[in-house]
């Protein structure tokens, strides 16, 4: 039985779910620039991390550690919208990156994915 807190985060993701399908049809490009520094490399998200664009996220940072890139940074300050799905596609890299020997942050995370990450206990995790 869930109580309190609890309620309220499954309440916001069912209607964060609800919403993804809408999402699909309405969804909005996201950018991605990538950029190498000295201890990896950087992608600068900007826009919506909605379902359907998760999967270009995803690829991108598959296609990143199987580069070698295995120290990743994500800079989420122009990012208005994470979904679930994102959530997941973050999650993953985070366990391959860390797999591989290297780490993986979140560096200045907009307040949306301050949001969406706090709901689910994420924010010490991934944001650095």
């Amino acid at each position: 039985m869930l109580h309190g807190t609890d309620e309220l985060i499954l309440v916001e993701l069912l209607v964060e779910c609800a919403d993804s399908a809408f999402q699909k049809s309405q969804s909005k490009n996201m950018e991605i620039t990538q950029e190498k520094t000295s201890a990896g490399i950087r992608l600068t998200i900007q826009g919506r991390i909605d379902s359907t664009n998760s999967v270009k996220l995803g690829h991108e940072l598959e296609q990143a550690i199987e580069d070698g890139h295995t120290n990743i940074i994500l800079n989420m300050l122009q990012v208005e919208y994470l979904c679930s799905t994102g959530i997941r596609v973050i999650l993953k890299a985070y366990k391959d990156a860390k797999a591989a020997g290297g780490s993986f942050g979140i560096e200045m995370p907009s307040e949306c994915v301050k949001n969406v990450l706090g709901m689910v206990a994420l924010n010490e995790m991934l944001v650095g």
